[in-house]
């Protein structure tokens, strides 16, 4: 089907003016968070996940809150190392299903979601407990219960990091970050069994366009020589007037100002060229096609 003039000014505004974008995009760095790219019968690795227990997590078909596949931790964790240079905007969220096992004591279980961060300097750890009332105390490790969570049904948690890091390590340094590892596990089992589903850690990342553009050089500003100023006929400067100009703010520097105005000059004029020769060539086409039309007429 022939794209109208409509049509093709459409699609070529939508590619022209998508580079305004701000240059960021959210990017996910958990993989295999779903567990579905990972069969069963792999019990000391399971796709990107390490199994780091005597008595490993296992892929478990009995529940899943998407797909097919969760992740059980029933006396067992799990791992997963993630390398990444100064995140921002780091957000943790995960599906937990805690199985209700009659018959045998309530509320044994005691199991966590712990991210641990690697700065320049040190390691700091948040542990998220999803059961369990007694704790485990680590060095550098804070704990942090998820209340209100219910039986045997799937409850969704979502956790902003750099909020609860910043809570409870103020002088953590998130531009320093080089790793974040992410552990699923649980002891003490077996009320309740816990299952990991959708498991997801998200952070902005620069696009290339962004890179580029921090990345391009621009031109040093010269050097001035001061010159000897002659003398000046006109009158001299007031007290009043120059105590005034010393109150004023110093202006901003506008080199940078400049280049972005420039920039956008450059991309606003090369976009209207292109859509005015999308137009001449649409207009050429269409009166192609009514000449032909006439001459198939006649």
């Amino acid at each position: 089907m022939a794209l109208t003039p409509i049509s093709w000014l459409s699609l070529l505004s939508l590619i022209l003016f998508s580079t305004g974008s701000s240059g960021f995009e959210t990017v996910e760095l958990i993989n295999n968070g779903d567990f579905e790219s990972s069969p069963e019968d792999q019990r000391e690795q399971v796709n990107s996940w390490q199994m780091i227990s005597s008595k490993p997590a296992a892929i478990s078909e009995l529940f899943a809150h998407s797909g097919r596949y969760s992740l059980r931790t029933n006396n067992g964790s799990a791992s997963q190392i993630i390398k990444i240079e100064s995140p921002s905007n780091l957000t943790l969220s995960f599906w937990i299903y805690l199985h209700h096992i009659p018959g045998v004591p309530e509320g044994r279980t005691i199991s966590a979601i712990d991210v641990l961060v690697t700065t320049s300097s040190n390691k700091k750890g948040l542990s998220y407990y999803v059961t369990g009332d007694h704790r485990y105390p680590r060095e550098n490790i804070k704990d942090i219960l998820i209340s209100n969570l219910e039986l045997d049904k799937w409850n969704y948690v979502v956790r902003n990091l750099e909020e609860d890091f910043e809570k409870e390590f103020p002088n953590i340094d998130f531009d320093t970050i080089q790793q974040i590892n992410i552990t699923l596990w649980a002891v003490m089992s077996p009320e309740p069994i816990p299952y990991w589903d959708d498991i997801s850690l998200t952070a902005t990342s620069k696009t290339l366009k962004q890179k580029l553009w921090e990345t391009t050089p621009t031109s040093p500003s010269p050097d001035m020589t001061p010159t000897e100023t002659p003398p000046s006929s006109a009158p001299p400067i007031s007290t009043e007037t120059m105590s005034r100009a010393r109150a004023l703010p110093e202006e901003p520097n506008t080199i940078y100002q400049n280049i972005i105005e420039q920039r956008r000059l450059i991309v606003l004029g090369l976009s209207s060229i292109v859509i005015l020769f999308a137009m001449v060539l649409v207009r050429k086409r269409h009166n192609a096609k009514i000449l032909k039309d006439g001459e198939q007429e006649s």
